[in-house]
């Protein structure tokens, strides 16, 4: 597993076992290249940002990783801000 321990650790938190390898899956979609000057800690920041945004739910987790590669500092403003998603108004 490629995530920082704090990514890990919400992962376990957050979600059922059962999803771990999927969510997983999408959140290593989500590399250097998609973060400003290549760096770690924001690649580290962007994965958190998405499951705490998620709060468990996978549907969410596969909208906040294509938000994210479309520009991931949205992702983390959300998070910091405490963003919350309509999601019965929306069909992203």
């Amino acid at each position: 597993m490629q995530l920082d321990q704090a990514t890990q650790d919400k992962l376990k938190a957050d979600f059922d076992e059962k999803d771990h390898d999927f969510v997983i899956a999408q959140l290593l979609t989500i590399t250097t290249a998609n973060v400003m000057a290549k760096s770690e800690n924001l690649l580290a920041q962007t994965r958190f940002s998405i499951l705490n945004l998620a709060k468990g739910d996978i549907k969410e987790v596969q909208y906040f990783v294509k938000c994210a590669k479309t520009d991931f500092r949205d992702v983390i403003y959300w998070n910091s801000a405490k963003y919350k998603r309509d999601t019965k108004k929306k069909n992203d």
